[in-house]
């Protein structure tokens, strides 16, 4: 489906798994920086018992924005996380690898990198911000480099949230998309809006067609008679030549009788069969 004369929008979204009626009771929310009560006091993630933590939210937005002379692909990512366990609180400490390469200054860029922490303490949600001296950039390769943070004051219980931006200029490679991970997803949705000055397509699937059907091979006999009926079949039907056929004569005088045997029309045999000669007519003794 092309699209040039309108903006083509795809808005995915996924309720992961088949959950069960208690698990039902807790909300989608998609509001950033206010947790919901049931949020707050979870501690448990009925689908999964034994989860450390689970993404109660997670939003990947894409859209094409007009940026130092030319469209740029901004990928808006938005996460939402519970700790149900100790070992849970590693969700804090987030990487974001992204194509920086050395040879050239056209890479990706990340930006707007923000989070925060929710707490319940004595009834009331306590909100721990992150600030700059937990954010960190460093290379991977030459190809590649990582922004790193780490969101304070995480422990069971806490609520973290997290955004951040990454500018591409590679406008006809989009990023691939996980629904799932390591942990458990409640809600992800994920959204991409094409402007109509884009030549975009919508790929579909291949039309499968049905193998042809090999041709059994014929015996190598059978092979050599079908050629040898159709040299018959070509060869053009001839006319039989004259036979001149001699007697002995009297004593004293020799004849000769000549007799001419003609075909009037020859016609082609059957398969390995050699067409069949009229019998010459015997000729009569001259007296």
């Amino acid at each position: 489906m092309s699209v040039n004369d309108y903006s083509f929008r795809i808005h995915l979204i996924l309720l992961t798994l088949i959950l069960p009626l208690e698990a039902m009771a807790l909300d989608v929310n998609k509001k950033f920086g206010k947790p919901t009560d049931e949020e707050m006091s979870m501690t448990v993630y009925a689908p999964d018992p034994d989860a450390d933590a689970v993404k109660l939210y997670s939003n990947t937005d894409v859209q094409f924005d007009f940026m130092v002379d030319d469209f740029w692909v901004v990928y808006r990512v938005k996460e939402r996380v519970k700790v149900l366990k100790p070992e849970g609180a590693s969700a804090a400490d987030v990487t974001i690898v992204f194509y920086d390469p050395q040879s050239s200054s056209n890479g990706d860029r990340i930006s707007g990198v923000k989070g925060s922490a929710y707490n319940l303490e004595d009834g009331k949600v306590v909100r721990s911000k992150l600030t700059g001296d937990l954010k960190s950039k460093e290379r991977v390769d030459k190809y590649y480099s990582q922004v790193k943070f780490s969101i304070p004051n995480v422990k069971v219980g806490t609520v973290i949230e997290y955004e951040f931006q990454r500018q591409s200029p590679y406008i006809y490679t989009i990023s691939d998309w996980d629904a799932q991970c390591a942990m458990p997803v409640f809600f992800t949705e994920y959204t991409i809006t094409i402007p109509s000055s884009i030549n975009s397509s919508v790929p579909t699937p291949p039309t499968m067609k049905k193998p042809a059907t090999a041709k059994k091979r014929q015996p190598r006999a059978r092979r050599h008679r079908a050629a040898l009926s159709a040299d018959i079949e070509r060869e053009t039907p001839a006319t039989a030549a004259p036979v001149e056929i001699q007697t002995p004569a009297n004593d004293d005088t020799a004849a000769t009788a000549t007799e001419t045997a003609t075909d009037s029309t020859a016609t082609a045999a059957p398969i390995m069969t050699p067409p069949t000669m009229e019998k010459p007519a015997t000729a009569k003794k001259r007296q």
